[in-house]
C-alpha cells in the first residue's frame, strides 16, 4: 500500500508539473478570449462585442491617444454579443482590467441591439452571460491563467504547445493588445450567402425583441464610471447595409436612445455606418480582415479631425 501511494504521489506530481510547464506555451492561439485574462490592467480601453473585438486595431489609434494626452496602451476588452452584454458582469470584468489610477484614459463603447436587448424566454430566465468566460472569471491580469485553462480550455494541455508552434492550425490570433486577427476571407457569395441567412434566422425576434431597462442601466453605469477615468466614445459599428436595415426594423429607437444616453452623459455618439459602403464583411456583420485595417483607418481619423474638433 505503502509503495502505491508513493507512485501514486509521484505520477500525479509529474503531472502537475507537465501542466504546468504546458501552461506557459498559452497565447494568442489558445483560444478567442485567453489572452485578454493574461495582461495587466490596460489605462484605456476598447468595450463592447466580437464586431468590435474583430474591427478596432488599437494600434492604429496609439498614436493618436498618445498624441492628444490620453493614457495608453489602449486594449481591447471586447468580447462578444453573448459572453459580454452589458450587464453586472462585463462592468465588474471591466472594473478589473482597467487601470484604476487612471485619469486620462480613452474608452470606446461600441453598442448594437444585441448587447442592449433580448428576447425574453419565460423557460429560461439566466443571463446569457452566465454561459460565458466572464462569469466565473476572478483572475483578469494573471499569466499563466490558470483558472482560465481549467474552466475553458476543452482540450488537454499539451495542444497548447502544438498550437503553439503552429502544429495544430488556427486561423485566428489574439493579439497582445486585445485585438482578434480572424484571417479567413470569405469570397462575395458565400459572405452575401452567409448574411441573407443569418438576417433570416434574426426575423423571428422582431416583435419579441426589446432594448433591456437593465443592459441600459448597466450601460450607464458603464459610462458612469468609465468618465471617472477619462473620455468615453460610443460607437455603432458598421455593418452591411442589409443587416443595417434589418436592425433598425429590429429596435427602429435604437439610434435615439443611445442619442440620449449619450447627452445624458455628456458624450460623443457616432454611428460609423454611413461608411459601410467602403467595407466588406464575412456574414453581414463582422467584418472582413482586410477591412478592419480601413475601419481602424478610418476611426483614427475620425477621431483627429471630428472628434476633437467636438469634444
Amino acid at each position: 500500500m505503502k509503495t502505491f501511494l508513493i507512485k501514486l504521489s509521484l505520477a500525479l506530481l509529474l503531472a502537475g508539473i507537465l501542466h504546468l510547464v504546458s501552461s506557459f506555451f498559452s497565447g494568442g492561439k489558445t483560444d478567442d478570449f485567453y489572452v485578454r485574462f493574461t495582461t495587466s490592467p490596460s489605462p484605456s480601453l476598447i468595450i463592447g462585442s466580437s464586431r468590435a473585438a474583430q474591427g478596432i486595431q488599437p494600434d492604429s489609434l496609439q498614436s493618436w491617444c498618445a498624441d492628444n494626452g490620453y493614457a495608453t496602451p489602449l486594449f481591447n476588452f471586447a468580447f462578444t454579443s453573448q459572453s459580454s452584454p452589458f450587464g453586472e458582469t462585463y462592468y465588474h470584468a471591466i472594473t478589473k482590467k482597467l487601470d484604476a489610477t487612471t485619469g486620462n484614459g480613452l474608452f470606446i463603447i461600441a453598442v448594437e441591439p444585441y448587447t442592449l436587448g433580448e428576447v425574453v424566454n419565460a423557460k429560461d430566465t439566466t443571463p446569457i452571460e452566465h454561459k460565458g468566460q466572464l462569469y466565473d472569471a476572478h483572475w483578469f491580469n494573471q499569466y499563466p491563467n490558470w483558472e482560465y485553462l481549467i474552466n475553458h480550455y476543452n482540450y488537454g494541455w499539451g495542444r497548447l504547445a502544438l498550437s503553439s508552434a503552429g502544429i495544430i492550425k488556427n486561423n485566428n490570433t489574439l493579439h497582445a493588445n486585445g485585438w482578434l486577427e480572424v484571417n479567413v476571407t470569405v469570397d462575395a457569395a458565400a459572405a452575401s450567402e452567409r448574411a441573407a441567412n443569418n438576417i433570416l434566422d434574426r426575423r423571428n425576434d422582431i416583435g419579441k425583441f426589446n432594448l433591456s431597462s437593465s443592459r441600459l442601466e448597466w450601460l450607464n453605469r458603464t459610462i458612469s464610471y468609465l468618465k471617472e477615468h477619462g473620455t468615453v466614445v460610443i460607437v455603432r459599428m458598421p455593418v452591411s447595409s442589409e443587416f443595417y436595415a434589418f436592425e433598425n426594423e429590429l429596435v427602429p429607437e435604437f439610434d435615439q436612445t443611445i442619442q440620449e444616453a449619450a447627452i445624458k452623459h455628456g458624450v460623443v455618439y457616432h454611428d460609423f455606418n454611413d461608411m459601410s459602403g467602403m467595407l466588406t464583411f464575412k456574414d453581414g456583420h463582422h467584418m472582413q480582415l482586410s477591412s478592419t485595417a480601413i475601419f481602424s483607418g478610418y476611426l483614427a481619423k475620425w477621431l483627429r479631425e471630428d472628434f476633437s474638433s467636438q469634444h
